[in-house]
């Protein structure tokens, strides 16, 4: 099934915005967004996290360009870690435009502190017209308050006993 790496065939067109939500509701969770085409290229705007592209240091702003913002990689990165967390992907079509609205967003707001992903992930998302209502301030709320989508969950490998 899909090179059993079905993250890989998300968004072969480059007209989709994911959002990401990592973890089942507690402190520790996480939220980011991956947008499928912004000048070309994917974008993957990982606000307090602690994503590292092949182990590189992050980048300033929180954003990941081109091969870095790699969503299988990302979802590995979760899911196969330390304490392995599940991670939902809600899928968007959006077109170019309100895609390159929510990477604007997301460089203008930039990096940020721990504890406020779902605030910056919000925030960004809000610049496009389909999520202007979009108000959360906890990965609760985001969860609540994202449109109905078509949503994908990974979870962490079991060990073999």
């Amino acid at each position: 099934y899909v090179n059993n790496a079905p993250t890989l065939w998300a968004d072969p067109t480059g007209l989709q915005v994911i959002v990401i939500v990592v973890g089942e509701g507690i402190v520790g969770d996480h939220s980011a967004v991956w947008i499928g085409g912004f000048r070309g290229e994917p974008v993957l705007y990982d606000p307090a996290g602690s994503y590292r592209y092949g182990g590189e240091q992050r980048p300033t702003g929180d954003l990941f360009y081109g091969v870095e913002a790699d969503l299988q990689a990302y979802v590995d990165f979760h899911t196969d870690g330390p304490g392995g967390l599940p991670v939902t992907l809600y899928e968007f079509p959006l077109p170019p435009s309100e895609q390159e609205s929510v990477a604007n967003a997301a460089e203008e707001q930039g990096g940020f502190q721990p504890m406020f992903c779902a605030i910056a992930t919000s925030g960004a998302l809000r610049a496009s017209p389909f999520f202007e209502g979009l108000t959360a301030l906890t990965l609760g709320g985001l969860r609540r308050d994202l449109p109905r989508a078509p949503i994908t969950t990974y979870f962490p490998a079991r060990p073999e006993r």
